[in-house]
């Protein structure tokens, strides 16, 4: 800051010409000089003061332009490192997936294949137990059958010797 210039003497003359004594004018003067040299800023002042704001202001901004293009590129980069590691993970899933489909399948085809060999088996028990219960009642029909014939024969002789 600079100081700006006081005429003491000035002062001082006026003072006592409206009824201050020397001692009381050269005190007011003196307080006032005090007060104007430490405490007053000039335009000048103000005006480099404004430049320096104005300084201060256009770093800070370029100072958070810079973080922020620095903060972009990171999450860029941030970004780019985690599609990565989800596209890598979706891949491994992918072929998890796949293996556990192909085990499922083979484990259907086993059961299926064994549950078709149980089926076979168990036709052909009933193909085995049909055709004995088959021939067991070919066998009664054919008793039955001579019997039948064996009685008719009966019979006929029976009738032939009624009638003669």
């Amino acid at each position: 800051m600079t100081t700006l210039a006081f005429d003491t003497h000035a002062a001082v003359k006026a003072l006592k010409e409206v009824g201050f004594e020397e001692v009381q004018a050269e005190a007011v003067v003196t307080t006032v000089g005090d007060a104007m040299t430490g405490n007053v800023a000039t335009k000048a002042d103000v005006t480099e003061l404004r430049a320096a704001t104005e300084r201060d202001i256009a770093e800070l901004r370029a100072a958070t332009e810079r973080d922020i293009a620095e903060l972009r590129a990171e999450m860029k980069h941030d970004i780019a490192e985690l599609r990565t590691a989800t596209e890598h993970d979706i891949a491994e899933l992918r072929a998890e997936m796949k293996h556990d489909i192909a085990e499922l399948r083979a484990e259907m085809k086993h059961d299926i294949a064994e549950l078709r060999a149980e089926m076979k088996h168990d036709i052909a028990e009933l193909r085995t137990a049909t055709a004995e219960q088959f021939s067991i009642l070919y066998r009664h029909l054919w008793i039955m059958a001579i019997g039948i014939v064996g009685f008719t024969a009966g019979l006929t002789v029976a009738l032939v010797q009624l009638i003669q």
